[in-house]
């Protein structure tokens, strides 16, 4: 991925919920309940080569990051959902563990903002 993403859209993030911190890490932390589920899935079809399966659990997660604004994770969510969609797994165990780094600095960062 050449392109640089940041880790947290502070900006967009709220905008989306009109500054309403509160409604944000209602949210943040409903995505951070299922999260071990989500992650499971996906672990689950990169080891199994599952394609289709991994285009739509990426996707899943995709669109959940993107709400919370955790745009790094998010871009590489929708790698692995393209990797999904092409049946193109060669690259996929890294891409998630990308993708879990990613979301761990996430909750560090979004963390912070939390009143």
């Amino acid at each position: 991925m050449s392109e640089e993403h940041p880790i947290f859209d502070r900006e967009g993030a709220f905008d989306r919920v009109e500054n309403d911190k509160e409604l944000y890490f209602e949210l943040y932390d409903m995505f951070f309940e299922d999260l071990p589920h989500q992650i499971d899935q996906i672990r689950e079809d990169v080891s199994q080569s599952e394609s289709k399966n991994l285009e739509m659990h990426a996707h899943a997660i995709k669109s959940a990051l993107g709400n919370i604004g955790a745009m790094s994770a998010y871009h590489l969510a929708y790698t692995l959902e393209r990797l999904g969609k092409a049946g193109q797994l060669g690259e996929a165990k890294g891409v998630f563990e990308r993708l879990c780094e990613e979301i761990d600095k996430f909750r560090i960062e979004a963390g912070r903002e939390r009143p």
